[in-house]
């Protein structure tokens, strides 16, 4: 009798897993919260903007609603790093060298 799970199932589900975070991963918009004024809502303000202007309302809203249940500021932050690459710009790594580039 193998159980309630098989080794089979477990590494499928494993890797559906892997697949939906990597696919997430891919998917998160650069948004530059460092350096800005740390308040909540400006914060949350910063991140729904980015994720509306890259054609993801419906994330938005998602992470709006997740972090208005949050218990702290701490997990509203972590919340927000899950669906933006919270950054101290709007470059990417490749700008950054041309911009510095004369």
């Amino acid at each position: 009798m193998e159980g309630i799970f098989n080794l089979k199932s477990i590494n499928l589900s494993r890797k559906k897993y892997l697949q939906v975070v990597y696919e997430h991963e891919e998917k998160k918009p650069k948004c530059a919260l460092i350096g800005q004024d740390g308040n909540i809502f400006n914060l949350i303000g910063i991140a729904s903007r980015t994720l509306k202007n890259n054609g993801m309302r419906e994330e938005s809203e998602e992470m709006v609603n997740r972090i208005t249940k949050s218990h702290n500021y701490y997990d509203a932050i972590a919340i927000i790093g899950e669906y933006v690459d919270i950054s101290d710009s709007e470059y990417d790594d490749e700008d950054e060298e041309d911009y510095y580039d004369d």
